[in-house]
């Protein structure tokens, strides 16, 4: 999801014509949000790892008040942390290699 995400704002806000045009553009990226949210419903609104964190230290808080607790599962770290970053890093390859631009500004 976190790739598909990054993809779809590379491209719109900084390659197809229509970044010129803010009120398109911007229709445009929540459009992609909305296909990711449906595409991929397990991650939910929680593509966001800090979000996902935060949501699972608020179940934890419920369960016991006044308890504030990271979630202990590895499970999710790898999922929303490591997951993510790697999503990330690879839409930024895809753009490089279609941009013909250096990855991380090395060549």
């Amino acid at each position: 999801a976190t790739c598909l995400l990054c993809v779809g704002i590379f491209l719109f806000a900084w390659e197809l014509p229509v970044r010129r045009i803010y009120l398109v553009k911007q229709s445009l990226i929540a459009g992609v949000i909305r296909l990711c949210l449906w595409a991929f419903p397990a991650a939910g609104p929680a593509m966001n790892p800090t979000l996902a964190t935060s949501y699972a230290a608020s179940l934890a808080l419920g369960k016991a008040p006044g308890l504030v607790a990271l979630p202990p599962a590895p499970e999710h770290y790898v999922v929303y942390w490591a997951a993510s970053f790697l999503g990330a890093v690879a839409a930024a390859l895809l753009y490089s290699l279609w941009a013909r631009r250096p990855l991380f500004g090395f060549r």
